[in-house]
């Protein structure tokens, strides 16, 4: 009795690492999307859920394997360190977008009012969302540019454009195509050059695509990006110095025991995917666009940070590699 359970219980370990796991991941991957797709869930939702869902679902797929690989205090340490620090490097970036801070002040401004002041009560750092309306909501494209200048305590001048693109994909070897539209109706600015509590934006006109007006929310921006790349650079050091101390102690322990190679870490790559995928999302996420983003920024991250740290780690490891005698 007791070797069937233990026979169960061995089973039920190996399907669970094979194909349970998977298997449930793709279930729930496939359940959020149908959710999503039918307007049972919501944008902002949605947009959290996978962020945080990317975020941590990558920390820990390269993170929890190292932990059976560390073999001292201070590798260990190390790998805590390098966790603490992408988490907060990735996350605030990440969910400050994703939550979406309710608004500080709102202005409208239109052909016939172009100026107005927003009372603010804080003294920022501040960041502005942009938005407009088409006038033709016929399924072409178009685009609308805008400047404004936000006068405060100091004075800074934003411009950006608001578009609806058509996208025609294949859908047949036969030439079939169907075609997608997408709006990207609000910009986020962020503006260091601008304090005080009350604000004076202006235009000097409102572009004849809109509808004659364009909405201006101003929220609070915390702190400065470059702080946070910073931290993601000094994870992947750390995940680098870890990936290259793990592939030593590797070689060596294989060497002396004869049996199936061990897989090596992937601490750089899963840094590197962490980091462009913290810089892109904020860039392309509005408000009330973020699961398009998110999966955009994730694509972007595998293909730029995962090929860099995977060949960044590579150089390492070829560079630590204990020479042959001759």
């Amino acid at each position: 009795m007791a070797a069937s359970d233990s026979q169960m219980k061995t089973w039920f370990a190996q399907a669970w690492a094979d194909w349970i796991q998977p298997l449930g991941g793709l279930i729930l991957a496939a359940i959020g999307y149908l959710l999503y797709r039918f307007d049972l869930l919501g944008e902002r939702v949605a947009g959290v859920g996978l962020t945080v869902l990317i975020v941590v679902g990558v920390l820990a797929m390269g993170s929890l394997p190292a932990f059976k690989l560390v073999r001292s205090t201070a590798q260990r340490v190390m790998l805590l360190c390098m966790i603490v620090i992408a988490l907060i490097a990735a996350g605030w970036p990440t969910m400050h977008v994703a939550f979406s801070p309710s608004p500080l002040a709102s202005v409208r401004l239109t052909q016939a009012a172009p100026s107005a002041t927003a009372q603010t009560g804080s003294d920022g750092p501040y960041e502005v969302v942009v938005s407009g309306h088409f006038r033709q909501a016929a399924a072409t494209e178009v685009e609308a540019n805008y400047t404004l200048k936000v006068v405060g305590t100091g004075s800074e001048d934003i411009s950006g454009t608001i578009k609806r693109a058509m996208h025609r994909n294949r859908t047949s070897r036969r030439g079939g195509t169907s075609v997608t539209m997408e709006e990207r109706t609000e910009v986020v600015h962020r503006i260091d050059g601008v304090r005080g509590g009350a604000l004076t934006i202006s235009t000097d006109g409102i572009d004849d695509q809109l509808d004659g007006e364009l909405d201006v929310a101003v929220r609070s921006a915390g702190p400065r990006p470059e702080i946070f790349w910073a931290l993601g650079a000094l994870a992947i050091l750390l995940a680098l110095i870890l990936d290259a101390r793990l592939g030593v102690d590797i070689r060596e322990e294989d060497r002396k025991v004869r049996g199936p190679r061990r897989e090596q870490s992937y601490l750089t790559i899963v840094t590197g995917i962490l980091l462009v995928y913290s810089i892109n999302f904020p860039m392309e996420a509005t408000p009330h666009a973020l699961v398009r983003a998110a999966i955009g920024a994730f694509v972007l991250a595998l293909l730029t940070g995962g090929a860099g740290g995977w060949l960044l780690a590579g150089f390492v490891r070829l560079a630590t590699r204990p020479r042959r005698a001759a």
